[in-house]
């Protein structure tokens, strides 16, 4: 190899070497340090932090991030704190602050906060018991789109848990919160469909419904789409499907006299 050639190798190689420290420094994926100053970070990189810390049992830490978010307006941190303060997450409950959180986050719309904040009130959790208070952030929140919360209003109408039974208004969030996925709201919106409550009677649209609500996992629903088969309501008389049905829900773990409805009715069934 003549000189010349080695002169030309030598410098693509220092070039080679200067290309690639230039693409290592681009690349650097290391992490960058956090500041110990929370206000340094926007409040969405501190409750990022904060979380982090939680997650790694770092509470006193994680609370330090969390508090300065929270006190610039972010409302995931504010449902954070709230929920530590009712739940005693770092080992003290203070019903108090608990509200003070929640209310500041269900206040910017905050789903989770939202859906405890009207049981503070209706239990008297940082405030005073109210039932008038419960109810309106219960419709705030079911007026948001809440499946969860339509269908909790729905019951509280449909029980007339201020006043009078009220299924006309209970109908149209029970049929919300059952369109939305909630399998025990089909057991109330089949009942006032098959008794004609607030809605036209109409007694297949109501099997209807509790078949929904027994395939996604209702343990009422599976009882009353039992009855409907056994008694021919809204639907042929099936003595079989009637069984079926009744042993869904006589194995339903969460309801204890559901299960036991269910096991009478099917033993008389089979009498």
């Amino acid at each position: 190899m003549c000189p010349a050639d080695a002169a030309v190798k030598h410098l693509l190689f220092t070039a080679l070497l200067a290309l690639s420290a230039c693409a290592t420094n681009q690349l650097d994926l290391s992490p960058r340090p956090v500041s110990d100053n929370p206000d340094d970070l926007a409040p969405s990189a501190a409750y990022a932090h904060g979380i982090a810390l939680r997650d790694q049992n770092e509470l006193a830490n994680a609370r330090h991030f969390l508090q300065s978010a929270a006190a610039r307006g972010h409302a995931e941190s504010q449902f954070e704190l709230g929920l530590w303060a009712l739940t005693g997450r770092d080992g003290v409950v203070n019903d108090a602050a608990a509200s003070y959180w929640l209310h500041l986050a269900a206040e910017r719309g905050q789903a989770d906060a939202l859906r405890y904040v009207w049981q503070l009130h209706l239990f008297g959790r940082g405030v005073p018991k109210d039932e008038e208070m419960a109810l309106h952030w219960l419709q705030r929140g079911a007026r948001r789109g809440d499946p969860a919360l339509a269908y909790r209003l729905g019951v509280w109408l449909f029980e007339g848990t201020t006043g009078e039974p009220d299924p006309v208004a209970a109908g149209p969030w029970l049929a919300k919160a059952a369109d939305g996925g909630v399998a025990d709201a089909c057991y109330y919106l089949g009942v006032l469909l098959q008794e004609g409550q607030g809605v036209p009677q109409d007694e297949s649209l109501a099997a209807a419904r509790f078949e929904q609500g027994a395939r996604a996992g209702s343990g009422a629903c599976a009882l009353a789409l039992g009855d409907c088969f056994r008694d021919g309501k809204g639907m042929p008389q099936d003595r079989k499907q009637a069984a079926q049905w009744y042993r869904v829900a006589a194995a339903w773990p969460d309801n204890p006299e559901i299960a036991k409805a269910a096991r009478q009715r099917l033993a008389a069934l089979d009498n």
